[in-house]
C-alpha cells in the first residue's frame, strides 16, 4: 500500500497545477465571452426574417446592459494571452503571439466544456494566417543525457546536440449546421440563450471532439487526431481497481517525458473511468477531461503544454436562414435535391444556424494510451 501511496502522491503532484489551470483557463475566463457570441446568435436567430433590423438596437432590446456589440464576432474571440512568445522577430513563428491578448477558436469557446475547449485554453494559442499558409510552431527538444555546464579555465564550452524543431500549422475548414424550430424565438431571451448554450456546445463537443480523440491520420481537410502515433502502454495486471488506477495513471503519465516529464499531463477517458477514479481517490485532484469518444476501459494522457492550436481572424461566420433546404445527414450529397431525408426550413417552420471557422491543432508530443483498464 505504501508504493500505492506514493504512486498518488506523484501523480497528483504532477496533475494539480493543470487541473487548476484548467478551471481558471477554460471555464472561468471564457465565460464571458461565450456568453457574449450565444447572445449574438441569438439576436441573428430573433432578427432572421426582419429586412433593416438594426441588430445593435434588438440586441440592447433583448439584452439590456449585457447586450453584445453586433459589428464584429471575431471581436469577442480575443481573450488575455496565457503564453509568452517564443520570438519576436520571424516572420509566421511566434510572433503573432506578442501583445496582451491572442486569438481563440470561437468554437472552444461556444463549447468549453469539450476536449478541444479544455486543451485550446490551457495549450499554445496562435492566429493562423488569414491567407491559409501554415505557421510554424516552434518546440525545444532536450538532450537525453545533459550536457556538463561546469568548464575550467580556458576550457571548451560543450554544445546542445538537438535544436528547435518547426512543426507546421495548416488551417482546416470547421462548419457545423444546427437546425432549430421557429418556436424558439418566441420564448424569453433567458430560454434563447440557455436552449442555444446547450444545442451549440453538444454539437461543438461531438463535431470536432470526435476527429480531435482519434488516431487517424491528418488528410486534406482535417487535422491529425492526438492520438495519432501515440505510445501504448500495457495496462496493470493487478486485480485490484485501486492499484490498477495507480499504477496506469504513473504510467501514463511517465511515458508522456521526452526526457523532462510532462508540463500539464491531462488524461483523457470516458465517463466510466472518471467517475470511477472520482470514488476510489475523492480529492485527488487530476486533471480529466471525459468525452463519449473514449472507449470504456481506454485511458490517454496529453501534455496540455504540448498542444497547440489557431485560429483564423475574422474567419468565425455564423449565418441564419429560414428558407434553406437542407439534407438532414451526417454524410450529405452536393446535391441537396436528391438528398433524402431533406427538409424546406421555410415550410416546417425552422431556422438554420450554420457555424463556419476556420481552425486547426497538433499535438507536438506523443500522447500515451491504455486499452482494457481493469476500474
Amino acid at each position: 500500500m505504501a508504493d500505492i501511496a506514493a504512486d498518488i502522491a506523484a501523480v497528483k503532484s504532477l496533475s494539480i497545477g493543470i487541473e487548476r489551470r484548467l478551471r481558471r483557463g477554460a471555464i472561468n475566463p471564457l465565460r464571458e465571452a461565450q456568453k457574449q457570441l450565444v447572445r449574438s446568435i441569438a439576436v441573428k436567430l430573433v432578427a432572421v426574417g426582419k429586412p433593416g433590423t438594426d441588430l445593435d438596437v434588438l440586441a440592447k432590446h433583448l439584452f439590456g446592459n449585457g447586450a453584445p456589440s453586433m459589428r464584429s464576432l471575431s471581436g469577442l474571440t480575443r481573450v488575455k494571452a496565457a503564453i509568452s512568445p517564443a520570438m519576436t522577430t520571424v516572420p509566421s513563428w511566434a510572433g503573432d503571439l506578442v501583445g496582451d491578448e491572442v486569438l481563440t477558436s470561437a468554437l472552444a469557446i461556444l463549447a468549453p466544456q469539450s476536449v478541444y475547449g479544455q486543451l485550446t485554453a490551457a495549450g499554445l494559442r496562435v492566429e493562423l494566417l488569414s491567407s491559409g499558409g501554415a505557421v510554424r510552431i516552434p518546440t525545444a527538444k532536450v538532450d537525453a543525457d545533459p550536457v556538463d555546464v561546469f568548464v575550467s579555465e580556458g576550457g571548451a564550452i560543450p554544445a546542445r546536440s538537438r535544436f528547435l524543431e518547426n512543426h507546421p500549422l495548416a488551417s482546416f475548414k470547421a462548419a457545423l449546421l444546427t437546425v432549430t424550430t421557429g418556436d424558439l424565438i418566441k420564448k424569453g431571451p433567458a430560454t434563447i440563450e440557455a436552449i442555444l448554450t446547450r444545442l451549440l456546445a453538444q454539437d461543438i463537443m461531438r463535431s470536432v471532439d470526435k476527429v480531435l480523440i482519434s488516431a487517424s491520420a491528418a488528410t486534406t481537410s482535417r487535422p491529425a487526431g492526438i492520438l495519432n502515433g501515440a505510445t501504448v502502454v500495457p495496462p496493470s495486471t493487478s486485480t485490484d481497481p485501486a492499484t490498477a488506477a495507480a499504477e496506469d495513471i504513473a504510467a501514463l503519465i511517465a511515458a508522456l517525458a521526452d526526457p523532462l516529464p510532462a508540463e500539464r499531463p491531462v488524461l483523457i477517458m470516458n465517463v466510466k473511468q472518471s467517475v470511477a477514479l472520482d470514488l476510489m481517490f475523492p480529492g485527488a485532484n487530476l486533471a480529466v477531461v471525459t468525452s463519449e469518444f473514449v472507449p470504456a476501459g481506454t485511458v490517454s494522457a496529453v501534455d496540455a503544454a504540448d498542444f497547440a492550436s489557431g485560429a483564423a481572424p475574422d474567419s468565425f461566420d455564423a449565418s441564419v436562414s429560414t428558407e434553406a433546404l437542407v439534407h438532414s445527414d451526417t454524410a450529405p450529397v452536393a446535391d441537396v435535391m436528391t438528398g433524402s431525408p431533406a427538409m424546406s426550413l421555410w415550410q416546417q417552420d425552422c431556422q438554420g444556424l450554420r457555424l463556419i471557422e476556420d481552425i486547426s491543432w497538433q499535438l507536438l508530443s506523443k500522447a500515451s494510451t491504455a486499452t482494457g483498464v481493469k476500474w
